[in-house]
């Protein structure tokens, strides 16, 4: 469960369980769907112009997921 959803059960703010988490050092996992071969594929897909919402559904991840890997991923 996210450390947003969790707060927002107990009725507490985001950093207030943040903090508690990192207090006790509780490892949080991360919903990286994609292996380092997958985003990279993923990426080379949307630089040849295939749509984020067909690159998404090849890799049966959310498009809105990928949009923000993809905005990470941009050289600045």
């Amino acid at each position: 469960m996210s450390i947003r959803k969790v707060a927002s059960r107990l009725g507490t703010s985001r950093g207030t369980v943040q903090r508690l988490v990192e207090q006790e050092g509780i490892e949080r996992q991360t919903s990286q769907k994609l292996s380092p071969e997958q985003r990279e594929e993923a990426f080379r897909l949307l630089d040849e112009g295939v749509s984020q919402r067909q690159v998404a559904q090849q890799f049966g991840v959310n498009p809105e997921s990928l949009r923000r890997l993809a905005m990470r991923h941009k050289p600045s």
